[in-house]
């Protein structure tokens, strides 16, 4: 059977094309003039209604594996918005390709998720406790591959495709890169609020996840656009944040680094050297914005009307 992009069957992809002419223009026109707010409202649609159909049938103690797609609203929210939009649906999703940006940025990426994931211990450390690497002892090597792996191809990592690939690289022609990676770590940290609200996941309290999650998604933004939009690069730094920690505290840990938020104290910190090093408005370092993935260049340029 013919395929077309993607591997689809060129049925399917007629199908496709039938359906988006089909799309009355009242809608076609709203998606064209609020591009990142349909893209908004569908990855709420999706994640939302997802949580609140499985905990309904399971129950908010419905175990990690069931909660996954989840995770994939950010993914379709962008598919869908993109196919809606009448662009590219493989150079879109080609961005994945993107992963020649240099070992130095994997790195660096991995290495401040790496010491900012550790603060509370290596604040214990600094305190006087007991600290013991953990990784290959209590917690076997293995753990750390495939949590890692779970969160790159099946989970957390796809997110990225949306809050960076669709969202930010959008926003921040008008508005700005900080800013921009600011609104969309906001976004970030809404999506998650039945987690918080439930208790479950075992997120932080929303006072301390919000402005930590806000500071992380400035830092990838900064990879992003600091890479060209190499996408890799960011969804294997978030897949280094999801994972066991490294180290352990032997003993009673310290009240001191118990009781503040290290890791998102970490975070606002590289946050505010990496706007003072590249400046705030594009995230770069060489004042350049990345291109709108998907979107043709004669009109990539062009602000969104939102």
């Amino acid at each position: 059977m013919p395929t077309g992009y993607l591997g689809l069957p060129d049925v399917l992809l007629n199908l496709f094309h039938t359906l988006q002419h089909l799309m009355p223009e009242t809608i076609r026109s709203n998606v064209r003039r609020f591009p990142t707010a349909t893209f908004f409202i569908l990855t709420f649609l999706f994640s939302w209604g997802y949580l609140g159909l499985t905990f309904g049938l399971i129950g908010t103690g419905a175990s990690g594996p069931v909660q996954v797609p989840f995770a994939w609203g950010p993914l379709f929210g962008g598919l869908l918005t993109v196919w809606l939009l009448g662009e590219s649906v493989s150079g879109w999703l080609g961005q994945v390709g993107r992963w020649r940006a240099g070992l130095r940025w994997y790195l660096l990426g991995i290495g401040i998720l790496v010491v900012g994931k550790e603060m509370p211990n290596l604040v214990a450390w600094l305190l006087g406790a007991d600290v013991l690497l953990v990784a290959g002892t209590e917690v076997p090597i293995v753990g750390y591959l495939v949590s890692m792996g779970i969160t790159l191809f099946v989970a957390g990592a796809l997110e990225e495709f949306g809050w960076r690939g669709f969202a930010q690289v959008r926003l921040q022609k008008q508005y700005g890169a900080v800013a921009a990676s600011l609104f969309v770590g906001g976004m970030w940290a809404l999506w998650h609020l039945p987690f918080l609200l439930l208790g479950v996941g075992g997120f932080d309290s929303f006072y301390v996840y919000v402005p930590e999650v806000m500071a992380f998604s400035v830092l990838l933004g900064w990879l992003y656009n600091a890479t060209k939009g190499a996408l890799p690069v960011v969804m294997i730094t978030h897949a280094a944040h999801n994972r066991p920690d490294l180290l352990g505290v032997s003993g009673q840990m310290p009240p001191l680094a118990q009781s503040v938020p290290w890791d998102g104290v970490f975070y606002v910190l590289v946050m505010a050297v990496v706007i003072w090093q590249v400046g705030a408005r594009t995230l770069s370092g060489d004042g350049r914005l990345p291109e709108i993935p998907g979107k043709a260049p004669a009109s990539a340029s062009q602000a969104p009307a939102e």
